[in-house]
């Protein structure tokens, strides 16, 4: 609402894309096309504004990222936040875009696979909670990106929201 308030509406959509897409390895005029297919128009020099910003305000972002894509190619593996391994075979010599892809993924994967793992571990909890309390009823109905929906009778989504829904 403040942002709509002062009418930089555009600017959430722009720091969205930003965030994401860093860890894909995005250029300025990759994040601005993404905003400009959402609907706001924001130039590639406005995006490096804003890459640049983004670094200067998260140093060590930039070193994590690159380390990323030196272990992709040096060391063939990368271990995410939750053990996960994820394997490379790396790009042999002169072959830019397979090495680039790889070097795309590896900055991904600690992200995008860190937040699959917090998930499926949530699941589990879901379940185990469920197994342990069975006077309460609910059902795991679907799990979508980063958010899991639940099934509840009514009579029991109070207790539900107080007990198992983490705040």
């Amino acid at each position: 609402k403040g942002l709509v308030s002062v009418g930089k509406k555009g600017l959430r959509v722009a720091a969205k894309n930003l965030n994401f897409g860093i860890p894909y390895g995005r250029g300025p005029e990759a994040i601005a096309r993404q905003c400009k297919e959402e609907g706001v128009n924001v130039t590639p020099e406005e995006c490096q504004y804003m890459i640049d910003a983004y670094f200067d305000s998260y140093p060590k972002t930039r070193t994590f990222l690159a380390e990323c894509r030196r272990r992709s190619q040096e060391d063939g593996f990368l271990v995410g936040p939750y053990g996960r391994i994820r394997r490379f075979v790396p790009a042999p010599p002169g072959e830019r875009a397979i090495r680039g892809e790889q070097e795309r993924q590896a900055q991904n994967f600690p992200i995008q696979g860190g937040v699959a793992d917090a998930v499926s571990i949530a699941l589990s909890n879901f379940y185990r909670y469920r197994d342990a309390h069975p006077e309460l009823y609910y059902d795991i109905a679907l799990q979508i990106h980063d958010a899991i929906v639940l099934i509840v009778p009514i009579e029991h989504a109070e207790q539900v929201y107080k007990e198992v829904v983490p705040k």
